[in-house]
């Protein structure tokens, strides 16, 4: 049990510095390209856009026609408000034309200035919206008809608007985090094996008794063992013969 904790404990952190390898890698490559990823993303959808016409013109319908309802989820397509080239209706309406291409065009000035294109404030940006928005309030509600022209120009002003505010914030920020990055946080930390404890050998104490003797106090001599209030054999000897004498001693009748 103790040698299967041990092997998996070798084995996760192994995949996790390989998945974090490639998330490192995989974010280095995002931070350097995401201003040129979004660029050509716009730039996609606005040759689609202008696809449409030509390859029903060529009676590829089968291809102009998928794209074309595709496109319908970002447009309404209105046939009225879109411009035609070849006698074909564009993919998207003029407005929207507008808005793609001015925002493909931002794009590609901040990318060929290499990212160093300065921003504007959040109030220039409101101003550049807001034409857009008086022109299409306007039309919806039935106040006014707008024209092609106002539809391509209002549209063009809230592309550049948002790709001159957005781009340069989003580089700002990219280039902080990249200068301070944040603490290293660890949502699931690898479960590792115990460590073995050393055992520690604890000094066993016998109890000590009141009669015991100290094993330092030496052994007692021949001499310690014969008490001194004993009487020595002279002595011994001398009442032995009292005694005789007076057991001899006849009292005269």
């Amino acid at each position: 049990m103790v040698a299967q904790s041990i092997s998996q404990s070798r084995v996760y952190p192994a995949r996790q510095s390989r998945l974090d390898l490639v998330m490192h890698r995989a974010g280095v490559i995002i931070l350097k390209y995401w201003a040129l990823a979004i660029t050509v993303l716009l730039g996609i959808i606005v040759c689609a856009a202008l696809s449409v016409p030509l390859l029903t013109y060529l009676g590829l319908n089968e291809i102009a026609k998928p794209i074309f309802y595709s496109l319908h989820l970002i447009c309404a397509q209105i046939p009225s408000h879109s411009f035609y080239i070849l006698g074909h209706q564009l993919g998207m309406c003029a407005r929207n034309m507008g808005i793609y291409g001015s925002m493909f065009i931002g794009g590609l000035v901040f990318v060929f200035s290499k990212k160093r294109l300065p921003g504007i404030p959040w109030w220039v940006w409101v101003l550049m919206i807001l034409p857009m928005a008086y022109d299409g309030l306007t039309q919806m509600f039935g106040l006014r008809e707008s024209t092609w022209e106002l539809r391509v120009l209002t549209g063009a002003l809230f592309g550049f608007g948002n790709m001159w505010f957005a781009l340069p914030l989003i580089q700002r920020t990219v280039t902080q985090m990249m200068d301070n990055p944040p603490p290293a946080y660890n949502a699931y930390p690898v479960q590792l094996a115990p460590q073995a404890v050393p055992m520690q050998t604890v000094p066993v104490q016998t109890p000590v008794l009141a009669d015991q003797p100290d094993p330092l106090t030496p052994l007692p001599t021949m001499d310690t063992l014969i008490p001194t209030s004993q009487p020595d054999s002279a002595s011994a000897a001398e009442d032995t013969s009292q005694a005789d004498s007076t057991s001899s001693v006849v009292p005269e009748t």
